[in-house]
């Protein structure tokens, strides 16, 4: 097989593969907001994609962090 016909194999594998796996979004960002983000994931060595990942866990986790704390002082007060 050359080189060419196994490029587009993988390609195509590689696409049906993130097709099934991962969903796509799209931000919107002003032009200082991206600068702020470029500067900081190249500082820390960071790809956007995974330091906008591990922000959103993170935020989730505080969400539902406080919202459980928020449940327990009603439920204390009743």
């Amino acid at each position: 097989m050359d080189k060419e016909k196994r490029t587009k194999a993988s390609t195509k594998a590689k696409t049906k593969y993130n097709k099934k796996t991962y969903s796509r979004t799209t931000i919107s960002l002003k032009h200082d907001e991206m600068d702020k983000l470029n500067l900081h994931c190249q500082k820390f060595g960071y790809s956007k994609n995974g330091f906008i990942v591990k922000a959103i866990e993170e935020k989730i986790k505080r969400d539902e962090e406080q919202q459980g704390n928020e449940i327990g002082c009603k439920d204390k007060n009743d």
